[in-house]
């Protein structure tokens, strides 16, 4: 078990931090600095990267004033709306600028391969919190690859906060069938054991950064459309030229889908789509979603109907509420994080044809090999970070059009005509090189998850076990793709009082902190991460403050049952 603050995986650009006990949850959300002092890192939204960090002090060393503080995003349209976000939430005259700083070098190596801007927004520092919110919600800030590139074209010296070995040559690099399994799980940390510039492998094994990160982008489009499958071989297949049988539908391609920096990108571009549609109206969010997903459509627009229950009762108030006011768009999860439950998806989709809203669905839980669902919906968004990516070492998101939607026209000239790519090119190669055994990793998730929810169900111990296969199974398996029906590697499971709860989490011999979809299987007291400041309201839709969330992984699944069942025997 990591200690407290360590990185997930031990990677200078993890996106997790270990939180092992229920108390440094508790700490890190109370800003207890017994926790807070401690970690190396965290989820990119919420924590700020420490190389990230070191950017934003080069530039407000080079251009804050006393009392100031700023962000760098990912765009200049992102640095506009964050101002006019800022304005609009603090509600009184501030003096916020922008300003935009091109990143060059004296000094050309076989690492500079890009002159990017630096697009930063300054604010006074009592409005840090929130410039915060906007950087949270939207995930439109910077990554810190970008940062780190920035760094050393700027000639600035920098500190990661982790230097490994690189990967070169390592095991875990072979993917041959009989192997793939144990090296991704009992090792699945030596794959991820990357320096921050391993020249070698990336422009030699990999790819030439310069001339082919289109062709990278590409195959990745390719993959998340659903027509291409798994690689042969890890080290430098990127895409073989064939289309295999389509996960989604036969009319679905790379040119059908838009790339993302963060998932929380990818929706949050999809609600600035529906507001240019259909200004004025208010959204729907069905279900209760993850919880940025609904400040989004809360603080951005022009507000958000909730139907947090998801419920028929919820589903019949929704009817009622369509048949007197206009909405510009309905969002829901398929299945919801962290309930797993699984909406009505298919009268949704004919509500949004009769009365002509947006329906977004994201995917992110379910995946594209184990449910297909984009014909029933007009957009589908998903965090590549998770089980698309796996190695807990790169951010990145998706939004996918339905082409064959009443939709789909006026939807694509409003995307090309909004849509920036922003995606690193560093962030590109990792996000490919990750995804390239993805189908044959959900296959190995999907049985280890099964194998052991079916036995938590059971025991007596667990008061409630949140998984498709046992929560709302019905609505889930009619968009199961193919007759092997895989419900995905995430559950949550709720004991009979907290003082179990706290116990069996502290108990777990598995990493603890943030994210999901992870090649290692990794918890987390959900709510307390999610919802600390509102547990009661929380609560009110059926979110337990105590409740676990558990990201299965490529352990060995017998492993993976004696640890659960060992923790729950000795509470």
């Amino acid at each position: 078990m990591l200690p407290v603050g360590e990185t997930i995986p031990e990677t200078p650009h993890a996106v997790s931090v270990s939180l092992p006990t229920w108390q440094d949850n508790v700490g890190y959300e109370e800003g207890d600095p017994a926790v807070v002092s401690k970690m190396k890192g965290g989820y990119p939204r919420f924590v700020f990267h420490p190389l990230i960090k070191q950017l934003f002090q080069y530039c407000l060393d080079r251009f804050g004033k006393e009392n100031e503080s700023l962000l760098v995003l990912n765009s200049r349209q992102a640095t506009a709306e964050c101002r006019a976000f800022m304005k609009c939430r603090i509600k009184e005259p501030a003096y916020i600028h922008l300003v935009e700083l091109v990143a060059t070098s004296n000094v050309q190596s076989v690492y500079s391969f890009s002159t990017p801007k630096i697009y930063i927004i300054l604010f006074p520092s009592v409005y840090a919190k929130v410039a915060k919110e906007f950087w949270q919600h939207t995930g439109t800030g910077i990554t810190s690859r970008f940062a780190e590139y920035c760094l050393i074209q700027l000639d600035v010296f920098y500190v990661l906060p982790k230097q490994l070995e690189p990967a070169t040559g390592s095991k875990s690099q072979s993917f041959k069938k009989e192997e793939r399994s144990q090296n991704l799980s009992r090792q699945h940390l030596e794959s991820s054991k990357v320096a921050s510039i391993f020249v070698e492998e990336r422009f030699g094994r990999n790819l030439d950064m310069k001339t082919e990160v289109e062709h990278v982008k590409t195959a990745l489009k390719r993959r998340i459309a659903g027509v291409l499958g798994d690689a042969e071989d890890s080290t430098d297949v990127v895409d073989d030229g064939n289309d295999n049988e389509s996960l989604r539908d036969e009319k679905v391609n790379q040119d059908h889908v838009f790339l993302f920096p963060s998932g929380m990108q990818a929706i949050y571009f999809s609600h600035k789509v529906a507001v240019a549609l259909y200004p004025g109206l208010k959204s729907v969010q069905y279900g209760f979603p993850y919880t940025d997903t609904l400040k989004i459509q809360e603080k951005f627009g022009s507000g958000a109907h909730f139907f947090g229950h998801g419920s028929l009762k919820d589903l019949k108030s929704l009817e009622k509420l369509l048949e007197t006011e206009k909405i510009s768009s309905l969002y829901c999860e398929f299945p919801s994080n962290p309930l797993l439950e699984s909406p009505p998806l298919e009268r949704l989709w004919e509500l949004s044809q009769l009365y002509k809203f947006i329906l977004v669905v994201d995917e992110t839980i379910g995946n594209i090999v184990n449910i297909n669902i984009l014909n029933y919906c007009h957009l589908v968004v998903s965090s590549l970070t998770k089980v698309f990516s796996g190695d807990s070492n790169v951010m990145g998101g998706s939004l996918v059009v339905n082409p064959n939607s009443n939709l789909a026209n006026i939807l694509f000239e409003k995307i090309q005509e909004l849509y920036q790519d922003d995606l690193w090119h560093e962030d590109v190669l990792f996000l490919e090189r990750n995804s390239r055994h993805f189908k044959y990793r959900i296959g190995v998730i999907n049985n280890n998850a099964e194998q052991l929810c079916d036995i938590l169900v059971k025991h007596p111990k667990v008061k409630q076990l949140y998984y498709p296969k046992y929560t709302s199974r019905e609505l889930y398996e009619r968009f199961a793709n193919g007759d092997k029906k895989g419900y995905g590697g995430l559950f949550s499971v709720v004991l009979h009082s907290p003082e179990q709860a706290k116990k069996f989490y502290d108990l777990l011999p598995i990493y603890k902190g943030p994210s999901l979809g992870t090649n290692f299987t990794l918890a987390c007291p959900y709510t307390i991460l999610a919802h600390y400041t509102e547990l009661e309201w929380a609560e009110k839709y059926g979110v337990s403050p105590w409740l676990i969330r558990i990201s299965i992984g490529m352990e060995d699944a017998e492993w993976l049952i004696n640890s659960f069942i060992t923790a729950l025997d000795n509470i």
